[in-house]
């Protein structure tokens, strides 16, 4: 293979390389920068899965309490009631 079709071919590699929605010559030049410095990228990747973590343990709590606080109202129904009281004494008697 001649120079300059190893050079053509790395050439349409690395065009393919870049993503779709890279549009402006701005946008392609903050994409290489963000992918030359890896601690930044590893910084980023790091807020990013910690404020995953921390969303997904406040939308847990919220969620429970408002059903908790929703069961509440059910107490006093026949079997709905009783089956509450069992999750209730099964939740006392792990602790």
């Amino acid at each position: 293979m001649a120079l300059k079709d190893k050079l053509k071919t790395k050439k349409e590699n690395t065009k393919n390389n870049i993503p779709k929605n890279i549009v402006t010559a701005e946008e392609l030049i903050d994409y290489i920068r963000f992918n030359k410095n890896p601690w930044r990228n590893i910084f980023f990747s790091f807020l990013r899965g910690t404020a995953y973590g921390l969303g997904i343990v406040l939308g847990t709590a919220i969620v429970l309490t408002i059903i908790i606080y929703i069961s509440n109202y059910f107490i006093n129904y026949p079997i709905i009631g009783e089956w509450l009281k069992m999750i209730g004494e099964s939740m006392t008697l792990s602790q």
